[in-house]
């Protein structure tokens, strides 16, 4: 609601439009020279990360860049004390504690900076999420109170979250278009004839460029063709889905009500395991039932008679979209969709999912329970309502 609100994240248009164009007339006035590509991705995703949670670049970005690095490498790692974590003479032994103890003090000095130049300054009106979060501090109001160590705990998770990840995917998408020169060659053709004759873009522009937006073929069929949130595109239709999951199905009024479902089914499964005491029980099977009954009652609003076959259905799903088909590499080539047989698996399982899932709708339906209680409900209604 505060820090990634749709209109929060448009406000970053900007921001976002000014350093894609910083990083293109790099490449363009470096033609011909020898450059370091994975250097300059990561400077534009932090250069972009900065201004959004800042308002600026700020003095120690590459400093606070190292740290985020260092963070990374040391959470990445094994430490034989997380597997014992009552055994608190290892976090010494091993010598990791320290270390980290070293990283924090660096990173704490430099979120300590950023946020009390930010109060010294009378920036608490001005842009970026910290700004923002300094002004829901001193609003205050909320269960738990929002402290300095909150705000720099958020700043960090943004600035790994917006960084490293952002970059890493950035270089790896160039890098396999350079070891595979058509599909490069028809991503350079579709950006050059979606910005013909343009001297800037925007992100409506972005939009257009189909090619660059390749879904895994089994999310394609199983999702509707992206019309879910997981797998949809970002853009305008993305933006709509996130606001009806925060704002109709998953605000904290609609998850409290679940409440009595979530308290129900662990005591169902609590007095199950008791009963059982002295017996042999399968307590994964018994685990995952708690969990699906506890879904299905709160998204459908009761536990359906198709329930047992639609867990095996999702089952399906799931093994189907971990496992590895080579057309998902080749998404042009549509012959080895065939050839592998994975496309006729998926549509049948498909074709499962959408008889039950129909039913469940048309049942809510029928029964006039628009009103009623699951997140299946709330959907309808915002369907009968429109406007959207």
């Amino acid at each position: 609601m505060e820090l990634l609100s749709a209109k929060n994240v448009k406000s970053f248009n900007s921001i976002r439009q000014d350093e894609g164009l910083g990083m293109i007339e790099f490449f363009r006035s470096s033609s011909g020279e020898t450059v370091n590509a994975t250097k300059r991705i990561f400077q534009f995703a932090s250069s972009m990360t900065c201004r959004s949670a800042f308002g600026k670049v700020f003095k120690e970005q590459d400093e606070l860049i190292l740290l985020v690095k260092k963070v990374s490498r040391l959470t990445e790692g094994f430490d034989v004390a997380d597997i014992f974590p009552s055994l608190k003479f290892l976090h010494v032994l091993c010598g990791m504690k320290g270390k980290i103890m070293d990283v924090h003090h660096e990173l704490n000095v430099i979120l300590e900076n950023i946020i009390n130049e930010h109060k010294n300054n009378g920036e608490l009106g001005g842009e970026g999420l910290v700004a923002a979060l300094l002004r829901v501090m001193k609003e205050g109001g909320h269960q738990f109170p929002i402290t300095n160590d909150n705000i720099k705990a958020i700043i960090f998770d943004i600035f790994a979250a917006g960084t490293e990840t952002s970059s890493a995917t950035i270089d790896w998408t160039m890098v396999e278009m350079m070891r595979n020169p058509n599909v490069l060659s028809k991503a350079q053709e579709e950006v050059r004839n979606a910005f013909k004759g343009k001297e800037t873009f925007d992100e409506n522009d972005v939009e257009e460029l189909k090619y660059l937006k390749p879904m895994l073929i089994a999310a394609e069929i199983v999702c509707y063709n992206g019309s879910d949130i997981v797998f949809s595109p970002y853009g305008d239709y993305w933006r709509q889905m996130r606001k009806i999951c925060i704002m109709e199905l998953l605000s904290a009024k609609n998850v409290k009500s679940f409440n009595s479902i979530r308290q129900d089914e662990v005591l169902g499964m609590i007095e199950f395991f008791r009963s059982s005491s002295g017996e042999t029980v399968n307590a994964t099977k018994r685990i995952f039932q708690f969990a699906s009954s506890m879904t299905c009652r709160s998204a459908f609003g009761k536990v359906f008679k198709e329930k047992d076959e639609f867990i095996q259905v999702v089952k399906k799903v799931s093994h189907i979209m971990e496992g590895f088909d080579v057309a998902d590499l080749f998404p042009s080539l549509k012959f080895l969709h065939v050839l592998c047989g994975m496309k006729s698996r998926i549509m049948d399982v498909h074709h499962e999912l959408d008889v039950i899932l129909e039913k469940i709708i048309n049942e809510h339906k029928n029964n006039g329970e628009l009103g009623g209680e699951g997140l299946v409900a709330a959907l309808i209604e915002v369907m009968k309502e429109g406007g959207l």
